[in-house]
């Protein structure tokens, strides 16, 4: 039942994203204006500019993608409750 709550929610956070987006009038990056900012880098700077600045860019994606996932884990996951927790785990918090 939470993770039905949670789902909705999340839900609801993306269409109000998405209108938000559109009300702004925000333009989507895509892959082909990447391709020539990339470009203009490298005919500016050089190749080993461009290729610095790609990696950069691939980097922090990761970066972005690595902190979105586990945001998305926490808010997905339910919690472990007491009753689901295995024996060892409850016993070594009841000694402690």
């Amino acid at each position: 039942m939470a993770f039905s709550t949670t789902c909705r929610s999340v839900e609801r956070v993306l269409n109000q994203s998405r209108k938000d987006d559109r009300a702004t009038g925000r333009k989507k990056r895509s892959a082909d204006q990447v391709n020539l900012h990339l470009r203009a880098i490298e005919s500016e700077y050089g190749k080993a500019a461009a290729v610095k600045a790609l990696g950069s860019c691939d980097r922090y994606s990761e970066l972005l993608e690595g902190s979105m996932v586990h945001d998305l884990r926490s808010i997905l996951t339910p919690p472990i409750s007491t009753e689901r927790r295995p024996e060892r785990l409850t016993t070594q918090l009841v000694a402690t």
